[in-house]
């Protein structure tokens, strides 16, 4: 997906990894192995709100689901409440 730098909120994995109710370092592991959109700044992960509420939804996250056990919270990233 295209990124404005303008318009778009960039994250830190910290703050992704509040919003999903996960550790930083499943963060990382998801990035790298389930494809969650991520940018690099140097060493450092940025993410963009909009593209990690996206991908939650495309995986149709539900009670149950690998994600989900682990507390991704869909409706927050989509509200754009942390």
């Amino acid at each position: 997906m295209e990124s404005n730098i303008v318009g778009d909120i960039y994250n830190t994995t910290a703050e992704i990894a509040a919003l999903l109710r996960v550790t930083p370092k499943t963060v990382a592991k998801l990035v790298k192995s389930d494809g969650l959109p991520a940018s690099r700044v140097g060493r450092q992960l940025r993410f963009v709100r909009r593209d990690v509420a996206a991908w939650v939804s495309e995986r149709g996250l539900q009670p149950g689901s690998h994600t989900a056990r682990h507390g991704a919270n869909a409706r927050a990233l989509n509200e754009g409440r942390s």
